[in-house]
C-alpha cells in the first residue's frame, strides 16, 4: 500500500507551482509591456516634395509616427548619384551642382543628432523658382534631387527612408 503524502506536502507543492506560474506570467507581461512601449514611441518619417502656383518647390521631412525620430544621417543624391559629403554640406554640394544656390529661400539643418518630434515637419530645402535665372521646372528638380535618411527611435531601433534615388 502506497504511503499517503501529508496535507502540508500537497500545500507546499501547490505553492511552488503557483510561484513558478506567477514568475512566468510576470516575465511574459514585462516582455509584452516592453514591446508596447517600443511601438508607442516608434517614429515614421516621410519625405515629401510639393510645389505650388507661386513657383515654390519644397522638400519636407515629416514624422507621422508616435515618437521622435533621431536623425543619424542625411544623404543627398543628384540624378541618382550619391553626394559623398553627408548632411547639410552634401545638400549644398547638390544644390550647387544643379545651379540652384540663388533660388534657395529656406532650409532646416537636418544633421546628425537632431530630433524630429511626432507630428512635426522640417523643411529640407525650399526653392523660389522665380529667382532662378533660366527656366527651371518643378519636375526637373523633383527628378534630379534624391534623399536617404537614416534615423532611429528613442529605443535605438534604426530605420531608413528614401526619396527618388
Amino acid at each position: 500500500m502506497a504511503k499517503e503524502k501529508p496535507q502540508h506536502d500537497i500545500v507546499a507543492i501547490a505553492a511552488i507551482v503557483i510561484a513558478v506560474v506567477s514568475i512566468v506570467v510576470s516575465v511574459w507581461q514585462a516582455a509584452e509591456e516592453r514591446t508596447h512601449n517600443r511601438l508607442s514611441v516608434k517614429p515614421k518619417l516621410e519625405i515629401i516634395f510639393r510645389s505650388d502656383t507661386n513657383q515654390i518647390a519644397t522638400f519636407t521631412i515629416s514624422n507621422h509616427g508616435l515618437g521622435p525620430a533621431i536623425i543619424k544621417k542625411l544623404t543627398t543624391f543628384v540624378n541618382r548619384k550619391e553626394i559623398a559629403t553627408p548632411d547639410l554640406a552634401g545638400l549644398f554640394v547638390a544644390i550647387d551642382s544643379l545651379g540652384l544656390r540663388q533660388s534657395v529661400v529656406q532650409f532646416d539643418p537636418i544633421v546628425r543628432g537632431i530630433s524630429i518630434p511626432a507630428d512635426a515637419s522640417r523643411i529640407i530645402v525650399q526653392f523660389d523658382l522665380k529667382k532662378y535665372p533660366g527656366d527651371p521646372s518643378e519636375i526637373k528638380i523633383y527628378e534630379a534631387l534624391g534623399f536617404f535618411v537614416d534615423y532611429e527611435s528613442m529605443y535605438g531601433e534604426s530605420d531608413t527612408r528614401r526619396f527618388n534615388q
